[in-house]
């Protein structure tokens, strides 16, 4: 039995959360540590399971998941993904 199923267990979230099959599509977040797990990344089927008493990391998601793939794209038109004050923005 793995962590996460001995968790359902003890939580009572077996009937309301099934565990994840070879195959299936899942979710992910990062989590905020520390954490009960000791890990960055939960994965879940639909929904983010509230009651385990864990914290998604909402800030190093968007960084990680959205900025970071956006940002290899902005870098080959020469745009910046966050705005930057510098000397000349003073002048225009």
């Amino acid at each position: 039995m793995s962590f996460i199923q001995s968790l359902y267990q003890r939580k009572k979230l077996t009937h309301k959360y099934s565990l994840i099959q070879n195959g299936e599509k899942i979710k992910y977040t990062y989590l905020k540590t520390p954490n009960i797990f000791g890990e960055e990344v939960i994965a879940f089927i639909q929904d983010f399971p509230k009651e385990l008493g864990v914290k998604a990391d909402y800030d190093m998601q968007f960084e990680k998941a959205f900025l970071k793939p956006v940002t290899s794209i902005l870098d080959i038109i020469g745009w910046d993904a966050e705005k930057k004050i510098t000397l000349d923005s003073f002048f225009v």
